[in-house]
């Protein structure tokens, strides 16, 4: 993986009001405080847990992954549809 560390969040453990802050807020606990993603993936759910409500993201919903990188470091978000709305609306 040419020297890449990447990284993958299980839960999101920052409550807040909104799920949008609680992505920002976790983004910024791992080093990326005003990062854009470089990738974004969208499909049916892998069972993965959402970073932004920490609900399992079933067959019947539809999954992102977001992407983000600096320097080499790498680190993957997983969100449901309705979280990854109200995490854009941030």
């Amino acid at each position: 993986m040419s020297g890449l560390t990447q990284e993958r969040v299980t839960q999101s453990t920052v409550r807040t009001s909104s799920r949008g802050e609680s992505v920002r807020e976790m983004l910024s606990r791992h080093g990326f405080p005003d990062a854009q993603f470089t990738h974004l993936w969208a499909g049916r759910g892998t069972q993965c847990c959402c970073e932004a409500c920490g609900r399992t993201i079933t067959g019947d919903d539809v999954e992102y992954e977001l992407e983000y990188r600096q320097g080499t470091h790498r680190l993957t978000v997983v969100l449901h549809r309705d979280c990854w709305e109200e995490w854009r609306q941030v």
